[in-house]
């Protein structure tokens, strides 16, 4: 009966396989038959599954192994949803229950799958233990500095299907400094890790929401300020000097990295749980004179309007007023024409009657390049003219939908008039377009002045 070595302080399930194979001799294709029952079975680095089997030949108990030498912990906390469906797959033998059920698949943010290892823990652990191993808090998705030493990780790809034959880590003479705050990510996600199965902290969208009011990114109108958000979380995200960005936020203005965590019942990276989580706990609320609000001030659009309104009741130009605010001339003529303040739009072509006789033209159905013909003015003046009066868009939708209905009812009865032995495939064919048009919007009428369907005949038998 085999037998797998003793754990060591943080190490993986996974580097405990890849020592006992080492040690013992035994092949690896022999392994995994008393496993999992098939010779060439993948196991996954930080899920690995078949925990029933395995805690026999560790002679230890079940959830000992899944949470205290897999990642189980992490996405357990990170995905709740989900957190019953991968206990069950790493407990069963199959290695891709539990990988779908952990979502990697299923998000944005990926990075490729590999083991990482610190050269100034490889040296410790040869001093301390006699065998360099893999350490579990280095494998948590995302993190690329060491929780004790403030070096990078170093990546070691894993081989493309038996993966333990990558064997156990090697000694490396180069360390690399890592940033304060991925140090500080780390050991905070090292205590997230070793945090215990009764007390294991649950990512809700209720703690976001409510820390993310207690700092000041809630509105009064229980709105997220999300443009002030991505623009701070993008500058803590910079300080980590991270030298690959796969799991980070592309831009200030990478609005889908937050937003999709913001909402429920919506699969997201762990990664992502565990980087937001500590920047929410780290950060401080965000004061009246912080120069962050210049990236989102509250009700932009009104207060534009108000200030546009304000200029041009005092006489200011069009033009002038456009400057000052830095919206679009098009912009400050609505709001001119919505308040009624129709002096302002001298010496342009727009005078009172111009704008009376296109909005009539636009009322009886004229199109939009007949109206300007006929009155030497801009397609984009019509427009704006049409959109800054209350009902006349959709007045004029309906009229193109009713015109657009009785032109193809009339090329329907005009075809059967001309055709009355037309059965509803000609029909069909003949009247495309007028057919699904009547078919998507007005099937009740269709379906009334088609021939009636002639029922299907089987084909004769011969005896």
């Amino acid at each position: 009966m085999y037998c797998l070595p003793n754990a060591l302080p943080d190490e993986l399930l996974f580097s405990r396989i890849v020592r006992f194979l080492s040690v013992s001799g035994l092949s690896t294709s022999k392994f995994l038959l008393t496993v999992y029952d098939n010779p060439k079975a993948s196991i996954h680095p930080y899920l690995t599954a078949g925990l029933n089997n395995l805690a026999e030949l560790s002679n230890e108990e079940l959830d000992n192994l899944l949470y205290q030498q897999t990642l189980a912990p992490v996405f357990m906390s990170c995905l709740p949803l989900h957190a019953n469906e991968i206990y069950l797959g790493l407990v069963s033998s199959n290695n891709y229950t539990a990988t779908r059920a952990s979502q990697l698949s299923c998000v944005r943010e990926r990075e490729p799958l590999s083991l990482k290892c610190c050269p100034q823990c490889i040296k410790s652990d040869i001093g301390n233990h006699g065998v360099a191993y893999w350490h579990r808090s280095h494998q948590i998705p995302g993190i690329e500095s060491c929780s004790k030493h403030p070096i990078w990780l170093e990546h070691v790809s894993l081989p493309g299907r038996i993966r333990t034959n990558i064997g156990l880590p090697a000694i490396h003479d180069l360390c690399r400094k890592s940033s304060q705050s991925s140090f500080e990510l780390a050991r905070y996600a090292n205590k997230f890790l070793s945090t215990k199965e009764d007390r294991c902290p649950k990512i809700s969208l209720d703690f976001y929401r409510e820390r993310l009011r207690e700092l000041g990114y809630v509105t009064k109108h229980n709105r997220i300020r999300r443009r002030l958000l991505s623009s701070e979380f993008y500058r803590f995200v910079l300080q980590l000097e991270y030298p690959s960005d796969n799991l980070l936020p592309k831009t200030s203005v990478d609005y889908k990295y937050l937003s999709y965590l913001l909402h429920e019942n919506t699969s997201q990276q762990p990664f992502k749980s565990i980087l937001f989580s500590y920047w929410l706990n780290c950060t401080e609320p965000i004061g009246c004179d912080s120069a962050a609000h210049t990236f989102c001030p509250v009700d932009d659009s009104h207060q534009k309007k108000v200030e546009c309104l304000t200029l041009l009741r005092k006489g200011r130009s069009i033009s002038y007023v456009s400057r000052e605010t830095g919206k679009s001339r098009c912009f400050v003529k609505s709001i001119a024409l919505l308040a009624n303040l129709n002096t302002r739009l001298k010496p342009t072509k727009l005078l009172p009657s111009v704008c009376k006789t296109a909005i009539v033209l636009a009322r009886r159905g004229f199109h939009r390049k007949e109206i300007a013909l006929r009155l030497s003015i801009s397609i984009g003046s019509v427009e704006m003219l049409i959109s800054a009066t209350i009902g006349l868009v959709q007045w004029r939708k309906q009229c193109k939908y009713e015109s657009k209905r009785r032109r193809y009812e009339h090329q329907i009865l005009r075809y059967r008039q001309k055709y009355p032995q037309a059965i509803r495939r000609d029909i069909k064919s003949d009247c495309n377009a007028a057919f699904f048009w009547l078919y998507i919007h007005e099937r009740v009428w269709l379906e009334d002045n088609l021939p009636i369907a002639t029922p299907p005949s089987p084909p004769p038998r011969f005896k």
